[in-house]
């Protein structure tokens, strides 16, 4: 449902609902013929993403819950949460063990 192009990497970190995700300064955003691309200014990577994985990285640049991207999805989406928290939560994951986000525990 959301993430494309993305590698699978060993020993992910797990987030919580409640973990706070922040998007890295150096990753651009680009919408061309309606397809996002993210690009890794430091490593030169880019990545591709559907409207969800668009939509989550918007949120992402604000700075956000995983909590609060899985209400915003299920507010926009008609599918189960529990897939929309588990695609979130596969993205986020992915996108953190590709250094395009970092998080802060809750507290």
């Amino acid at each position: 449902m959301i993430a494309s192009f993305f590698r699978r990497a060993r020993g992910k970190p797990h987030v919580s609902l409640s973990d706070r995700l922040i998007a890295s300064p150096r990753v651009s955003r680009a919408t061309q013929h309606g397809q996002t691309m993210l690009l890794d200014l430091s490593g030169g990577a880019y990545y591709t993403l559907n409207e969800s994985g668009a939509f989550i990285w918007d949120m992402l640049k604000q700075g956000t819950t995983l909590g609060e991207i899985v209400d915003a999805l299920e507010a926009r989406y008609d599918a189960p949460r529990e897939q929309i928290a588990a695609d979130a939560s596969t993205m986020t994951t992915e996108l953190l063990a590709a250094s395009l986000v970092r998080f802060e525990r809750a507290q």
